[in-house]
C-alpha cells in the first residue's frame, strides 16, 4: 500500500509539472496569435 501512495505522489508531481509547460507553452502560442499580425506568419 505504501508503494501504491509513493507512486500516486510522483504520478502527481509529474503531472503538476507537465501541466505548467504546457499551460505555458498554450499561453505563449496565444500571445503571438494575438500580438503578431497574420500576414507575417504566412511569410
Amino acid at each position: 500500500m505504501d508503494q501504491l501512495g509513493k507512486a500516486l505522489y510522483v504520478s502527481a508531481g509529474l503531472f503538476w509539472m507537465a501541466f505548467w509547460a504546457l499551460a505555458f507553452g498554450y499561453a505563449f502560442s496565444s500571445l503571438i496569435q494575438v500580438l503578431v499580425p497574420r500576414e507575417v506568419i504566412a511569410k
